[in-house]
């Protein structure tokens, strides 16, 4: 498993991506406290919420990280 930390314009961590590869090619993202904010699929190409709603097309992780932290 490798993980990305995502961090803000004055360098604070505010979240995470971490991809699990050959397990099941799935990412999930995080909020700094590892609260789970979504997934991304590469075989559908769709990014879900939590609870399995698709939030979009394509990778959106980092947008939901973002969004959480407004």
């Amino acid at each position: 498993m490798a993980r990305q930390t995502i961090r803000d314009q004055n360098q604070r961590i505010i979240g995470y991506i971490d991809d699990f590869g050959l397990i099941n090619d799935r990412q999930k993202a995080t909020d700094a406290r590892f609260n789970l904010l979504g997934h991304y699929d590469p075989h559908r190409n769709v990014t879900t919420d939590p609870r399995g709603g698709i939030v979009g097309r394509g990778n959106m992780l980092a947008a939901l990280i973002d969004r959480a932290n407004r």
